[in-house]
């Protein structure tokens, strides 16, 4: 679980035109961010 949460940190930390390209991932990352327990 930290590790996936680490993962996700790193990709929004490194990758924020990633993140924007579309609603839906930009939703999806948000929503793992502050609450992990919405990814599984």
């Amino acid at each position: 679980m930290n590790k996936k949460i680490l993962f996700f940190m790193v990709l929004i930390l490194s990758k924020p035109e990633f993140i924007m390209e579309s609603n839906y991932k930009e939703t999806y990352y948000y929503k793992c961010f502050f609450n992990p327990i919405t990814c599984y």
